[in-house]
């Protein structure tokens, strides 16, 4: 008897919904693509937990029990299976959970054909990537991990999309390089711009400035926004045509409040990429410890400058609140403080040492705002005479970047403070 070849087999497919034509739909649909299972409940698609399936399609809101049951019951057996979440508009905010807690992607009822069958396609591919199909990932980029692959993946295919892409992730986590990279692969690098760090005020002059001869702009941390700037933000997406990447900490149902423009959150959620955490790729965490140690050789002029073993599992299992950008100011403090080029357990500093006795006093109601800004300045001149001593062979680019702030914005408040370089 002869055995069909693994790679000659047809995908399964379990699509799940407990609307009769929905399903009978998908069937006819994706049928091209696989061997389409079909179930109409939640319970009734669990049956398949012990079989082999390739990919699910699903709607999360059914009477029996929630799509997002039927994702962490999968996800506990097959943590690398795409699962793909169907909802009409006013469940996005479950949908967008059930990205954050691992669904391949999400189709908002009602999609097109062509939008479905583009999808399914996709996390089917991404099935034979996992298995050891190699691909063309981004210079420079760490990608070892499956949920860093996933996020490529999805990525690549809203490349060509005019329309906005939100990335959402923790801070660090190089949601900025993300959309460059977006940028590049569009041929618009050259008119490309970042606006990385939008205050909350009524006006911003890059915003309110002629743009518009960028035709991708990336906007961190998007939902703090003034209305103003949100009334400008649409015009520059609806009537100038700039195709907007943003940035957000967290997803955009937690974001933003009565004070954003609903139009506008709408127009954030149709196209939604979450960028995994440091947490969430430990696989990556060796390979990005080198490539930083790397270029810190060539900055610091160390030819030896690596991690033992210690040092390595302890990054490794150390929950980053800041992800690569906390990463970074540990290996740099560590590399500064050590003395031979082996970083050692013990040269890694987790957490900074609390300023002695911050507040010596209470601050009284009366006058208390002046009060807080002169202990600010005192506090901030402080912190930096601290570090200029402790470090006293480093660079005021590695300072800044212990500290947590930029070269420039360093030596102004030197400048300020008249401290001088040690």
């Amino acid at each position: 008897m002869s055995v069909e070849p693994e790679s000659l087999k047809k995908p399964k497919i379990l699509v799940v919904d407990d609307e009769l034509s929905m399903v009978r739909s998908l069937e006819l649909l994706l049928r091209p693509l696989g061997d389409v299972i079909k179930a109409y409940s939640v319970p009734e698609a669990e049956e398949f937990l012990d079989q082999s399936v390739d990919c699910i399609v699903t709607d999360v809101s059914m009477p029996e029990a929630s799509g997002l049951k039927l994702l962490d019951s999968f996800r506990s057996r097959q943590p690398d299976l795409p699962i793909i979440i169907m909802t009409a508009y006013s469940s996005v905010p479950e949908a967008v959970e059930a990205i954050q807690r691992g669904a391949y992607e999400y189709l908002t009822k009602p999609f097109s054909n062509e939008e479905m069958l583009a999808v399914v396609k996709a996390a089917i591919q991404r099935r034979g990537l996992l298995a050891g199909e190699t691909r063309q990932l981004p210079e420079g980029w760490v990608c070892n991990s499956i949920k860093m692959r996933e996020f490529l993946s999805k990525a690549e295919r809203l490349v060509e999309s005019s329309q906005p892409v939100l990335i959402f992730g923790q801070t660090g986590s190089g949601k900025r390089r993300a959309a460059r990279w977006i940028a590049e692969r569009r041929g618009a690098l050259k008119t490309f711009l970042s606006v990385e760090y939008p205050p909350r005020e009524e006006s911003h002059p890059i915003l309110e400035s002629s743009i518009e001869k960028y035709s991708d702009l990336y906007l961190a941390e998007v939902f703090s926004l003034s209305p103003r700037l949100q009334d400008r933000l649409m015009q520059l997406v609806e009537e100038k045509g700039v195709r907007l990447i943003a940035g957000s900490s967290s997803a955009p149902e937690l974001q933003g409040g009565e004070a954003f423009r609903e139009d506008l959150r709408e127009l954030l959620q149709r196209q939604v990429l979450r960028l995994p955490s440091l947490e969430e790729r430990r696989e990556d965490v060796e390979a990005v410890c080198q490539q930083l140690l790397e270029a810190m050789r060539a900055e610091m002029r160390m030819p030896q400058l690596k991690l033992d073993e210690e040092a390595l599992a302890a990054l490794g299992s150390h929950r980053f609140v800041e992800n690569f950008r906390e990463l970074e100011r540990i290996l740099q403090r560590a590399a500064i403080e050590s003395k031979t080029g082996l970083i050692r357990k013990g040269d890694l500093q987790f957490r900074e040492t609390d300023l002695d006795q911050i507040l010596p006093f209470s601050i009284p109601v009366e006058q208390g705002w002046g009060r807080l800004e002169f202990l600010y300045r005192g506090l901030e001149k402080e912190l930096i005479e601290r570090a200029v001593k402790k470090y006293p062979e480093a660079s005021n680019t590695q300072i800044a970047s212990i500290l947590g702030t930029t070269r420039r914005i360093l030596e102004l408040r030197m400048k300020s403070y008249d401290i001088q370089e040690s």
